[in-house]
C-alpha cells in the first residue's frame, strides 16, 4: 500500500480528513460484540484485514523499511491534502 508510511488510527485519519477538508467526519465505534456480529461470507476479507490492523503487535509493520522500498509514498495528511475532499465523496 503506497499510504503505509506510518501507524495511524481511525480517530486520527477522521481528524486529519476533517482539518483539510473542513468537512466533520464522525468515527463510528463499534463494541466487541457488534464488531464480531459484521464478520460473515460478504465481510470476511475486509474484517480479517481490519481486525489484522486493530490486534497487530508495534513491530507488525517495519515503517524504516516501507519508507526505503516505496520512497515516493506519502503521509495520510499527504494523501488527503492531495486528494481533498474528493476522497470523502
Amino acid at each position: 500500500m503506497k499510504v503505509c508510511t506510518e501507524w495511524v488510527s481511525p480517530r486520527e485519519i477522521a481528524k486529519l480528513v476533517s482539518e483539510t477538508t473542513g468537512e466533520e467526519i464522525e468515527v463510528k465505534e463499534v463494541d466487541e460484540q457488534a464488531w464480531q456480529a459484521v464478520r460473515g461470507p460478504q465481510t470476511e476479507e475486509l474484517w480479517l484485514n481490519m481486525q489484522c490492523f486493530y490486534t497487530a503487535p508495534p513491530d507488525y509493520r517495519d515503517i524504516a523499511l516501507t519508507k526505503r522500498v516505496l520512497p515516493n509514498a506519502k503521509t495520510i495528511k499527504e494523501y488527503v491534502e492531495e486528494r481533498g475532499k474528493s476522497i470523502i465523496q
